[in-house]
């Protein structure tokens, strides 16, 4: 339902369903697969205000600049937040805009941020009434319980998040080898939690409850969900569109 001027009604946006897009790697981050970003504009509202999060690279100016060039002619307002906002500058801003994409880099760092500058309860918040939350490797993957992450420097490994989605969730799933043999590895031995695995080139979206879009930008990029089977083995599956996801925590 949206007005004639082509911007939702405030009630009606904060009305909307919860949007969590997570994709293992690409976009204008990276400079590559740009139907990414298509796919990403797709889940929110027409001509939106969008922000970007550069936590996780530190603020990289470079990959500042790629957001306000690529999105130039996306949005009605584009906005970056910086690292120095505090917690009630973050839940202002997060009342300003209607897509956020939050940028890959060090996974650990962004989620330490986030905690101990009391970024994480706005970002839940907003990410529950409707704002679309999307995200790039780290940038889509602290949402989870856990995820598989080499961010500590010490190869990969089981990193908490926050916890709002239940379950794992691994990025550069096709590109990157030794993290499909960790991640299934973590899994069997009981380290990781039924996970979710995605290619590079490929995304997700989360609803409050089910898988409710895919994209596949690149040939045979796709989503994975791997689940424990006996002691000694694990389960691969592709993810279906309307799949029932984990769930999300209290």
């Amino acid at each position: 339902m949206y007005c004639v001027s082509g911007r939702c009604d405030y009630k009606v946006k904060r009305m909307a369903q919860m949007k969590l897009i997570s994709i293992g790697g690409g976009g204008f981050t990276h400079s590559s697969h740009p139907d990414l970003d298509t796919f990403c504009l797709r889940h929110t509202v027409p001509n939106p205000r969008i922000g970007f999060v550069g936590v996780a690279s530190g603020d990289n100016q470079t990959k500042i600049n790629r957001f306000y060039q690529h999105f130039e002619h996306c949005g009605a307002t584009l906005d970056h937040l910086p690292l120095t906002a505090c917690d009630i500058l973050v839940a202002q801003w997060l009342e300003s805009v209607d897509l956020v994409y939050f940028g890959g880099g060090n996974t650990a760092r962004m989620i330490e941020h986030f905690e101990t500058n009391g970024w994480s309860v706005p970002l839940i918040q907003a990410a529950r009434r409707g704002v679309t939350m999307a995200g790039v490797s780290a940038g889509g993957v602290f949402w989870f319980e856990w995820c598989l992450s080499n961010a500590k420097g010490n190869g990969l490994q089981p990193l908490r998040g926050l916890g709002l989605l239940r379950g794992g969730i691994c990025p550069h799933y096709s590109s990157e080898p030794l993290r499909q043999s960790s991640l299934r590895a973590a899994v069997r031995e009981n380290t990781m939690p039924t996970s979710y695995a995605i290619d590079d080139g490929a995304a997700m979206v989360f609803g409050a409850d089910t898988v409710i879009d895919l994209c596949s930008a690149a040939p045979g990029a796709g989503c994975y969900q791997i689940s424990g089977g006996q002691e000694t083995t694990h389960q691969t599956r592709a993810v279906s569109l309307g799949d029932r996801h984990l769930g999300l925590l209290d």
